[in-house]
């Protein structure tokens, strides 16, 4: 019999928000980013995306599944998504404007991005900003 761990391989491993608003979408505008017909994932899910990795309470959590991810799944990528409208963040009315609302985001993205690199280097971690249009390329 084959080993299981042979079987069961999911090469990427995204944290996003809980909001369910932005579930249903993503999926597909992952697959279409990374140009394949169907994006498989782990996901442990998380309040905030980027917050689930920034706080200290939920990083030992997220830090784990990724560590289980790549040594029981062989996860390679990691893609890290934060969204418009986060009540984790306190929603958009927290900011004066769009734009702010999203340069927090890619702060906090990048921010959660380096301690992602810290604890797994050999991991390819990649950023991703959605709003009601579609996802937007961190770099």
């Amino acid at each position: 019999m084959e080993n299981q761990n042979e079987i069961c391989k999911c090469e990427n491993l995204v944290i996003r928000c809980m909001d369910y608003r932005f579930h249903a979408d993503l999926p597909a505008l992952l697959a279409e980013h990374f140009g394949v017909e169907c994006f498989s994932y782990d996901s442990p899910g998380g309040c905030g995306g980027s917050k689930s990795l920034i706080d200290e309470r939920p990083r030992e959590m997220m830090l784990e599944a990724l560590d289980l991810g790549v040594s029981l799944h062989g996860v390679k990528r990691l893609v890290i998504v934060d969204h418009v409208d986060c009540g984790a963040y306190g929603g958009s009315e927290q900011f004066d404007s769009p734009e702010a609302e999203r340069l927090f985001h890619v702060k906090r993205l990048r921010k959660a991005g380096q301690i992602a690199a810290e604890a797994q280097p050999e991991v390819e971690t990649v950023l991703f900003y959605q709003d009601h249009e579609g996802l937007c390329l961190i770099e």
